[in-house]
């Protein structure tokens, strides 16, 4: 059972720039260049900054009239592209949230609406969430990287009389980056030894930051819990994550 509550509003700002030049090599070939700067950075409920990234996406084309005719043409480009983040992680993770949980066994069956015949003992019942903006720190880590992925297009099109073209298009991208919430229990329980973390342990737990998977991680965890935020530093051997794909 999840009864929740978000509150609060939630800015984000995204800023680019972006440049671009064509160079008519020869009457058939003409080669494009760019150049974008993009950055974005999240705030909290209480307009703390919690994500501030930015990169440089370069980009690089070109077209070729194969034929001379203005009939056919041979074209490509290669570039990098930058994704914001979904906005949600804001209501998630830096709003006044209220999120409790009640975990009881099951007596009987399911009703058909999915609702539970009966409820048995608690099992669990925690506060997840208290209802406090978090600070930043408690949030991500120090330094992300915006989520990018490389493009690479090669295709190829040919007029055929004077109303029909055929063409045919191929397109292949490969993340280089991708930002995501995650669970950094593991890394606190191999790096730090936090008793409660141990996977063997279910008392306490889990920890989610956002970050880059497949990255380490650079942040802060109450690590003897005073009430106060340590520095924490955390391998990807530690974190457990595989690299971003997509292909």
């Amino acid at each position: 059972f999840y009864p929740g509550t978000d509150t609060g509003q939630f800015d984000v700002e995204s800023r680019a720039a972006y440049t671009q030049d064509s160079w008519a090599v020869s009457r058939n070939f003409t080669v494009n260049v760019g150049l974008r700067l993009e950055s974005f950075e999240y705030f909290t409920a209480a307009g703390k900054s919690f994500i501030d990234a930015a990169g440089i996406a370069p980009r690089l084309g070109f077209v070729w009239d194969v034929s001379g005719t203005g009939r056919s043409k041979l074209y490509g480009s290669a570039g990098r592209y930058y994704l914001p983040y979904q906005t949600m992680a804001s209501a998630n993770y830096a709003s006044s949230r209220l999120t409790a949980v009640d975990i009881y066994f099951l007596e009987g069956g399911v009703n058909p609406d999915g609702s539970p015949e009966g409820l048995g003992p608690l099992i669990i019942g925690s506060v997840l969430e208290d209802g406090e903006v978090h600070e930043p720190q408690e949030i991500a880590a120090d330094t992300i990287k915006p989520t990018s992925q490389r493009e690479f297009i090669l295709g190829f099109e040919q007029l055929l009389g004077s109303n029909w073209t055929i063409g045919i298009r191929g397109v292949a991208r490969q993340y280089e980056s991708v930002i995501e919430d995650v669970g950094i229990d593991q890394g606190l329980w191999e790096a730090y030894g936090v008793a409660c973390l141990d996977p063997q342990n279910l008392e306490c737990g889990p920890v989610f930051r956002i970050a880059n998977p497949g990255d380490g991680f650079e942040g802060w965890f109450d690590l003897d819990d005073d009430g106060e935020l340590d520095p924490i530093t955390l391998t990807a051997e530690q974190l457990g994550y595989p690299d971003p794909t997509r292909d």
